[in-house]
């Protein structure tokens, strides 16, 4: 009987965890998660007192400059008995059982230390990420923690940021609002981590002091693949930047998520991509051999071969293919205007050919283009009998930097082409040097 009423504990306990309202048949695996579950508890309450902790950073870099700018501080749990556990196992149970309290203090204490260690030894100022949970934000002593443990470590205020949860700020509470403006007063920033995957309502976003949000690794591994994610991204980035807010993504692995990103107007990023969550003292050694994220732009530059042919019918797309074979191009197609804006958005186009209509001169979409992203040469698709219109729109009004004439031949394409994607990669150049001197903004598009 009493393993009868055990087992049943166990599964109403399993039908509350995942949404109440519903109903659970005990398993053996019930069972099994809940040893573990109660074993994680008994060594969670020793583990700060037998210094089981420790932290890893993982390196954030600014796309406008290039460089390292900050680290996120990661707890790590290695128990004895145990081996590693995941903080995705251990921190909700930390929550649960207050344990929470003490741990964050001893990370926000470890992580303030090995800022100023880093200054120390002739490092940059680098921002301090520290992620708060939300029963310890709402300590009563929380800011007055803060402040005796930047006073003690002698950290700048400016250089740490708490990451907050959004599930802290939908209470909307006025302890919440008030120890966010206090932190605030001190100088210390604030961020929503996990960005889009809970209300991500605009209403809070207005009514709390927060400097940035973090765009959730999930969403940003689905750029290349899922059109939703990629349109949630530039949604949020879009939507940050009109608030006047940082936009962090996280998860950054590959140089197209980079590419996308910047494109974007993504203010900065963190990921794999920068390296991997290391101790304090194998940041050191990951700092100094850092290359800026503007190398990595300029290599793409020379490798990126994406074409948009806009109003161009079968005959170009079937020439383009063949004359395009074996090489590294990736060739989109628009039959509007408004489907090419559309694609032009959604990531970057080395060369667009746009074909003149019998009676058009397409000037007026193609200074749109020119306007909404310089960095894509445009080529006009014309027609001997057209060719006084197209030089035109070439030399007077300026929007077209090619012209490339029906019928088609192989060399004149290719040498076309070539020309476009040279003029591409050197206008990202010139922005790029346009940045390093202070001027302009750097792979901004707007």
């Amino acid at each position: 009987m009493q393993m009868l009423l055990k087992n049943a504990d166990t599964a109403m306990y399993r039908a509350k965890a995942e949404g109440k309202n519903r109903f659970e048949f005990f398993t053996g695996q019930m069972n099994v998660n809940a040893i573990r579950r109660m074993q994680i508890e008994h060594y969670l309450h020793n583990a700060l007192e037998h210094n089981e902790f420790c932290l890893s950073y993982q390196p954030q870099a600014d796309l406008e400059t290039g460089r390292i700018i900050g680290v996120e501080a990661l707890l790590r749990w290695t128990n004895p008995e145990m081996g590693v556990i995941q903080p995705d196992e251990f921190i909700p149970i930390a929550e649960e059982t207050g344990l929470i309290v003490p741990i964050g203090k001893w990370v926000l204490q470890t992580a303030c230390r090995q800022a100023v260690a880093w200054q120390a030894i002739g490092l940059q100022s680098l921002r301090m990420g520290v992620n708060v949970s939300v029963r310890q934000f709402m300590q009563e002593d929380f800011v007055s923690l803060i402040d005796s443990l930047l006073k003690e470590t002698g950290l700048n205020p400016q250089l740490l940021e708490l990451e907050l949860t959004e599930s802290l700020l939908m209470g909307g509470s006025e302890q919440v609002i008030n120890t966010m403006q206090a932190l605030k007063r001190m100088g210390v920033g604030l961020s929503i981590d996990d960005f889009g995957t809970g209300y991500s309502s605009l209403s809070y976003l207005r009514r709390f002091p927060i400097s940035s949000v973090k765009i959730d690794r999930s969403f940003v591994q689905g750029i290349s693949a899922d059109e939703d994610a990629a349109a949630l991204v530039r949604s949020i980035i879009s939507m940050a930047r009109e608030m006047r807010l940082s936009v962090i993504a996280e998860g950054v692995e590959t140089r197209e998520q980079l590419s996308y990103l910047a494109y974007h107007g993504c203010h900065e990023i963190q990921g794999y991509f920068l390296g991997k969550p290391t101790s304090g003292d194998e940041c050191v050694d990951v700092f100094s051999k850092f290359i800026n994220l503007h190398q990595h732009f300029r290599a793409d530059a020379h490798v990126q071969r994406t074409i948009l042919l806009m109003g161009s019918g079968l005959e170009i797309n079937i020439h383009l293919r063949e004359c395009l074979s074996g090489k590294e191009y990736r060739i989109l197609m628009a039959e509007t205007e408004t489907e090419a804006l559309e694609l032009l958005d959604k990531g970057p186009v080395g060369a667009m050919i746009c074909e003149q209509g019998p009676g058009q001169t397409t000037s007026d979409f193609m200074r749109l283009v020119r306007k909404r992203h310089p960095d894509t040469a445009r080529i006009l698709l014309s027609t001997y009998a057209q060719l006084e219109d197209a030089l035109d729109v070439m030399f007077n009004e300026g929007v077209a930097d090619r012209i490339l004439l029906k019928p088609l031949g192989r060399q004149q394409t290719c040498r076309i082409l070539s020309e476009a994607f040279q003029l591409h990669h050197n206008r990202l150049e010139q922005s790029a040097r346009t940045k390093d001197t202070g001027a302009g903004q750097v792979f901004q598009y707007s």
